[in-house]
């Protein structure tokens, strides 16, 4: 069993490590061999925003109208980007390589769009590390 502390301090590893967003089009259901988003029209995005509270984290992202380029959204990923990690942290270089350019998680919604590219969209996603063992 995983007590409260190791979800919250793996929820705040997670924020950590995984601080990309990326939008796209796709809207089939994910797939637990998922590695990439279905169809992507963002390049990645560092998060604008993450918060962890106790073992939720919520990330949030602002994309311009004009880097979505008129097209509706409806799939959103969460990236990891491991060179953001200092070499002289506790990861080591095989650990990071491993780790780096992962998908964490891949949301299908209902589309939203087109937007303007004068307009922004913030979108807001909210993790829970739970543990059913």
């Amino acid at each position: 069993m995983i007590v409260e502390n190791g979800k919250i301090a793996i929820a705040r590893m997670i924020s950590n490590t995984f601080t990309e967003m990326q939008v796209g089009d796709g809207s089939d259901d994910t797939s637990i061999r998922q590695q990439q988003l279905d169809h992507a029209i963002t390049i990645r995005k560092q998060v604008s925003n993450v918060t962890v509270i106790g073992s939720q984290i919520i990330y949030e992202v602002t994309f311009s109208g004009s880097e979505i380029n008129g097209t509706n959204i409806s799939e959103m990923g969460i990236f990891s980007n491991a060179s953001k990690i200092n070499d002289t942290g506790d990861i080591s270089y095989h650990d990071k390589a491993l780790i780096n350019n992962k998908l964490l998680s891949r949301i299908n919604f209902n589309s939203i769009g087109p937007i303007a590219a004068s307009d922004t969209v913030t979108l807001t996603f909210v993790m829970e590390v739970e543990w059913n063992g």
